[in-house]
């Protein structure tokens, strides 16, 4: 059985990893069929797992705006929030 060399995301908390996976473990994540199954150090559980992306080139550097974490939410700005509340107050 050969196994290939993968980057996987933990579905619940994000956690990514490299992982030898089967032929058909490949297939699931590949063609989006399901998740596959581990265990998370993270969750300290037993969580599906589906294709995460691979691990950016050491040598370059991320601009700072990119290295936000996709959990990571910034604050609206003023006019958005203005936009937000007269679309409130047109409702009623």
């Amino acid at each position: 059985m050969k196994k290939q060399k993968q980057t996987i995301e933990c579905g619940r908390c994000g956690e990514s990893r490299q992982e030898a996976l089967t032929e058909a473990e490949v297939a699931v994540i590949r063609d989006a069929i399901g998740p596959i199954y581990r265990q998370c150090d993270r969750c300290e559980k037993t969580t599906g797992w589906i294709g995460g992306a691979p691990a950016p080139a050491r040598s370059r550097k991320t601009p700072a705006p990119q290295r936000l974490q996709k959990e990571q939410k910034r604050m609206a700005t003023q006019a958005e929030r203005d936009t937000v509340d007269s679309m409130v107050r047109d409702r009623t």
